[in-house]
């Protein structure tokens, strides 16, 4: 069986729990304009930490051909750092002002078979969810190919995220299943 796993890593989990409890001041991105989409990077701006949110693509074994896949990250950055990654693009702050209850990262996992045998997994972070006192803020990666990150924001703002089945393709030599996880970061804080 062939793995391809671009999941965050547990550092950048670590990174993610510590803003929990913290005021999450504002996010700063492209102005957007035609759908709630910014191209490839973020910043989320807490007390004393600003985070770069970031959907660059990379080459991967993608169902055993080499394509460029979106891979969301994580990492810590100065306010410099936060820049647009568009040529004479326009960034805006946008206010949240509120603490941070828990963070979900929701991860997915694809598979492919053949005769009941497993022949490609390829597990990735689709989105990382903000739980704030009245609303929720979410960054998700859009579909496999893109280096767009989709923002929603609400109290039912999770329930925006695409299906994990819909990036799934028909083929009539494979089957594909599908599976979601979602880890709370902030369930194992004291607080």
């Amino acid at each position: 069986m062939k793995t391809v796993d671009v999941r965050i890593s547990q550092e950048e989990r670590n990174l993610l729990a510590s803003v929990v409890g913290k005021q999450f001041t504002k996010y700063r991105c492209d102005k957007i304009m035609f759908r709630p989409a910014v191209y490839q990077a973020l910043g989320a701006f807490f007390d004393g930490l600003i985070l770069s949110v970031e959907n660059e693509a990379q080459p991967l074994d993608y169902y055993g051909a080499i394509e460029d896949v979106g891979v969301m990250r994580v990492r810590q950055v100065s306010p410099d750092n936060v820049v647009s990654r568009i040529v004479d693009g326009q960034q805006i702050d946008t206010p949240v002002n509120q603490v941070v209850r828990d963070i979900k990262v929701i991860d997915d996992t694809h598979y492919m078979e053949k005769d009941s045998e497993t022949l490609y997994k390829f597990s990735y972070t689709k989105a990382i969810v903000f739980v704030l006192p009245d609303r929720q803020v979410v960054f998700e990666k859009d579909i496999w190919f893109s280096e767009d990150i989709l923002i929603y924001r609400g109290a039912e703002a999770e329930s925006k995220i695409m299906d994990v089945d819909s990036e799934i393709e028909e083929s009539d030599q494979y089957s594909f299943r599908t599976e979601r996880t979602v880890s709370n970061l902030g369930s194992s804080l004291n607080l």
